[in-house]
Formats: C-alpha cells, sequence, structure tokens
C-alpha cells in the first residue's frame, strides 16, 4: 500500500470532504495535511480536485460563475490530459503534495493559458 501526504494553507475542509472515498487516512487537522492510503493512484480523479482549486485561486474565475463555466468549456482535453499525465508522473516518485505549490510552480503553464482565455473570452464579449 502507498501513501501520499497532502498538505493546503487553505482548502483542508475541501480536501477532507474530497478524501472521504480512500480507504484508510489520516488527518491532520494542526498541519492542515492529510494522508491517504492506496493501492493505484487515480490522477484522474485528483486532477479534477487540482483543477476546482485552480478556479478557486483565479480571483475572475471564482468570483464569477458564468465566466468559470465558459472557460471551463474552452479548455481542450489535450491539455486536461497532459496535466493529468503529468500529476501521474509526479506522483509516482514523490509522497507529498502541497495543492497552492503544485498549482503555482507545477501547473503555472495551465494557469496562464487559463489567463489567456480568459482575455479572448472577456475581448470577444467586448467588455
Amino acid at each position: 500500500m502507498k501513501t501520499l501526504s497532502i498538505s493546503t494553507d487553505e482548502y483542508y475542509k475541501e480536501l477532507d470532504d474530497y478524501t472521504q472515498s480512500f480507504a484508510r487516512r489520516i488527518k491532520k487537522r494542526d498541519q492542515n495535511s492529510i494522508k491517504v492510503y492506496y493501492e493505484e493512484f487515480d490522477a484522474a480523479d485528483f486532477y479534477q480536485f487540482l483543477d476546482w482549486v485552480v478556479f478557486q485561486e483565479n480571483p475572475a474565475l471564482k468570483c464569477v460563475a458564468k465566466l468559470a463555466e465558459i472557460t471551463k468549456k474552452n479548455i481542450p482535453k489535450a491539455i486536461e490530459q497532459k496535466n493529468i499525465k503529468e500529476l501521474a508522473e509526479y506522483i509516482s516518485s514523490n509522497r507529498t503534495i502541497h495543492l497552492e505549490g503544485y498549482i503555482k510552480f507545477r501547473m503555472d503553464e495551465y494557469n496562464d493559458y487559463l489567463n489567456r482565455v480568459l482575455y479572448a473570452i472577456i475581448k470577444k464579449l467586448n467588455m
């Protein structure tokens, strides 16, 4: 059985809710982390949670639900698959992940892409 320690600064409650599906986990509330145990890591499922955090970290996407919905629809599957592959590779060689750190540093191209999509949408809508 493998383990993954997931820590966060702002999303502990959401992380707690997300990790309920794991058969075994150890919560460390004072450290804002949860250690999960698994046989096979589902990177695609965890990526959906990370993607939600990405949208929460972007002020425009967090505050304007319709804009977030339009942006989400305009993300090509190839980008999502690339991010899932990179996440799976990261998890296969690391036993810890910090949500906000991973999103800021390892998903920086994705964040940049989202901002460019937002710009294009706003420009097209003449806002």
